[in-house]
């Protein structure tokens, strides 16, 4: 770890960057850099303010960051891209199954959009990162569909049991009394119809 350290002498009050290291087990100097006095550091740091100026950024990349790591972590914390895969299985080519359930879930919970708009909101998160074998192709309405065919309602509730035991464990849910509230259930019925 590197310290400033001040000596004075005579002359007067000087500076030096010193970095320490255990050497046959005791502390020692094991680098020293001379900075000079209080005033000729405070100059160099002018001079350098001055002449170094940090230019305006040619283009700027802003990602969406917070609520998809969040949903990310959540995720990965709970196994479910593992318990989707043990169950579903993976396919030879493509995203998994896992992948491309999650991310549409992550897309739902934050920014719901169309499969054909999924991919463009993809890259404008984090999420890239993340999945760096997502693209295009495989984000798309068909690839999703692809993907969804591995499913059958077996396997969909299979998924759902499991996913439900952990979060239930993981986060110590008690079961006892479990409601569910259905105010702002939509059936894109006709209610004028008798």
């Amino acid at each position: 770890m590197a310290t400033i350290t001040k000596r004075t002498n005579k002359s007067g009050t000087y500076y030096y960057l010193v970095e320490s290291a255990r050497v046959n087990g005791k502390p020692r100097i094991v680098k020293q850099i001379y900075l000079g006095t209080a005033e000729r550091i405070a100059a160099a740091i002018e001079r350098t303010s001055q002449e170094a100026s940090i230019p305006d950024p040619e283009r700027v990349a802003v990602y969406e960051f917070g609520a998809v790591t969040a949903l990310f972590s959540v995720a990965d914390r709970l196994g479910i891209c593992q318990v989707i895969d043990d169950i579903a299985g993976k396919r030879n080519h493509g995203l998994p199954v896992s992948a491309s359930i999650l991310l549409a879930a992550i897309n739902r919970a934050v920014a719901a959009t169309s499969k054909n708009s999924f991919f463009e909101w993809f890259g404008k998160t984090i999420l890239y990162k993340i999945f760096p074998d997502a693209n295009a192709k495989n984000l798309s309405s068909q690839g999703f569909w692809n993907n969804m065919a591995a499913l059958d309602d077996g396997k969909i509730r299979m998924i759902e049991d499991e996913i439900t035991k952990r979060v239930v464990e993981s986060y110590d849910i008690d079961l006892d009394c479990f409601l569910f509230d259905n105010t702002n259930f939509f059936t894109y019925l006709s209610t004028a119809n008798p």
